[in-house]
């Protein structure tokens, strides 16, 4: 039997080392399995409505036989958000069952003069059935005309306020270029005394009869989380909402946003046009710009009580 040369490996090993590609083969393998196993799931996602909400605009506001059954008195003394100019404009049913109304203030809307730099502001009031204040989302002019200049056309800026929560959450348009629809973006800490931030955009859809939109997380843009279609063509207007997720028809915060939203589609080509037209005036350096008291008070350092 000749000798085996030095260092020249055994059967055994030999038999070892031809496997270790297919080990590896087999490894690579499984993992490219999970990540299609996961591509799959995603690709899974479908839009079943978890939820419906419907906010349902009357053809007026509330007067007539309506105020004798919501006495404006005992509803200003339920809640200090219920203020005196506030003229409630529709219901608001969640899964079938009504659960609260919408009003906007008349004085910060109706009331304007371009001359003497004063831009109409949209506050719009989420109230339970009993009155209750629940959440507001309110124009907030400083930020619109800013972006309105810089982006040579109306752009919208809103602050959100939700009942028990300490944080005020911005939704403001997002500019993509003339011709485009239009998107906003809105940042929610979904949870109490969460860090975790979740980026939303709230997009136009094209070629819709109404005004209709889709919402999606930032960084999952496939994924469709709720949708809002406007019914243009019932007495007042209607705005339907269907949520998709399962877990976020669960969350408070994540609900009365889309709910605010909903509420503010029948204002929202008014709302850009003023600012379009206000903007390009005040850039012109024809007319001042003198904002409310409440977005001024907005402004101040919150952390100058501390101070």
């Amino acid at each position: 039997m000749p000798n085996k040369k030095k260092n020249e490996p055994e059967e055994e090993d030999l038999d070892e080392m031809e496997m270790e590609p297919t080990r590896a083969e087999s490894k690579e393998s499984k993992e490219s399995k999970e990540e299609k196993k996961e591509k799959k799931k995603e690709e899974k996602w479908e839009t079943i409505t978890q939820l419906r909400i419907e906010v349902d605009f009357w053809k007026t506001g509330l007067h007539g036989k309506k105020i004798g059954i919501r006495q404006k008195d005992q509803q200003m003394a339920k809640s200090r958000q219920f203020s005196k100019d506030m003229n409630i404009y529709g219901d608001v049913k969640i899964g079938g069952e009504t659960e609260g109304h919408i009003g906007f203030r008349t004085n910060e809307w109706e009331t304007e003069d371009i001359e003497k730099g004063e831009l109409a502001r949209l506050v719009i009031r989420y109230f339970s059935e009993s009155d209750r204040w629940k959440a507001s989302i309110e124009q907030n002019n400083i930020k619109s005309v800013m972006l309105s200049m810089g982006y040579e056309r109306g752009t919208p800026v809103f602050d959100l306020f939700h009942q028990g929560n300490k944080n005020v959450f911005s939704l403001e348009k997002i500019e993509r270029g003339s011709g485009s629809m239009d998107r906003v973006m809105v940042p929610l800490i979904l949870q109490t005394d969460s860090k975790t931030i979740d980026y939303f955009i709230i997009a136009e859809k094209r070629f819709s009869m109404g005004s209709d939109w889709k919402l999606y997380r930032a960084n999952q843009e496939k994924k469709e989380l709720a949708s809002f279609d406007s019914k243009k063509f019932n007495i007042g207007g209607k705005v339907v909402i269907d949520v998709y997720d399962p877990a976020l028809v669960k969350n408070k915060i994540f609900i009365n946003t889309l709910i605010l939203f909903g509420a503010l589609i029948k204002f929202w080509d008014e709302v850009v046009e003023k600012l379009k037209d206000f903007s390009k005036k005040f850039r012109k350096d024809e007319i001042p710009f003198n904002p409310d008291r409440n977005e001024l008070a907005l402004m101040l350092n919150p952390r100058g009580k501390r101070a």
